[in-house]
């Protein structure tokens, strides 16, 4: 049987000393509790929180074309140490930044994306 933690609210994040997990300090009951997850386990579950909230928040509207979106504060291009691949790092304006790698194909399918928007 799956024990349940009804997480309250989110306090803040420690790494720990030798940096292979990450601590989410939460309040569950009335008191902080630390939930830790391996970096490969975290890394997962953010590439996998995005599509967990759209569907509950279609699913609750009765939508399926409906999606969260976030302010776009920055974006960023640069080359990669390898010179052939580019890193796009957007970035919203509470501090959260993602980055993308694109091979020169697919930056140019963005770049040619962006241009033929650009108008709009």
């Amino acid at each position: 049987m799956t024990q349940r933690l009804d997480i309250q609210d989110l306090l803040r994040y420690e790494a720990n000393e030798d940096c292979t997990s990450i601590n989410l300090v939460v309040v569950s009951g009335g008191a902080p509790v630390a939930l830790t997850f391996t970096v490969t386990c975290l890394s997962r579950l953010m590439l996998t929180l995005p599509r967990m909230i759209n569907k509950v928040v279609q699913k609750r509207n009765n939508n399926p074309g409906l999606r969260v979106v976030y302010p776009l504060e920055a974006l960023r291009i640069e080359m990669a140490p390898d010179r052939r691949t580019r890193i796009l790092t957007l970035k919203t304006p509470d501090g959260f930044d993602i980055s993308f790698t694109a091979g020169p194909d697919k930056y140019r399918e963005v770049h040619e994306t962006v241009e033929e928007n650009a108008g709009d």
